[in-house]
């Protein structure tokens, strides 16, 4: 993925929702700081092509993109501390498993004839 692309992606992931309640306060804070590094590259340029893809990500991603051509070391490196795995409940490596379940309060009805 190209350094710009990691960066709206990042963007989409707070917008989604991903950064709700249950995020920690460190990717909240690093998401927040995504949005403050953005918004002082994007200064005298297209200022609110920030705003207009947090507003509506599909119809300002273009915008957004023309207005930030390049990303730098730093832009990345917060949008990757964004989208890092956050530790869950459950660690489950599940590979090479068949019906497999993750969870709690899960049921599995099996039927053999």
């Amino acid at each position: 993925m190209d350094p710009v692309t990691v960066v709206v992606t990042a963007l989409l992931a707070g917008t989604a929702g991903g950064l709700s309640s249950t995020a920690s306060a460190a990717v909240g804070q690093a998401y927040e700081a995504l949005c403050a590094a953005v918004r002082r590259r994007l200064r005298g340029r297209d200022e609110e092509a920030l705003d207009a893809y947090l507003d509506d990500p599909a119809a300002g991603r273009d915008r957004l993109l023309a207005a930030l051509p390049d990303a730098d070391d730093e832009l990345v490196a917060m949008a990757r501390a964004v989208l890092a795995p956050q530790p869950g409940k459950y660690s489950v490596d599940a590979r090479g498993a068949t019906n497999v379940m993750t969870g709690e309060h899960n049921v599995q009805n099996i039927r053999l004839s």
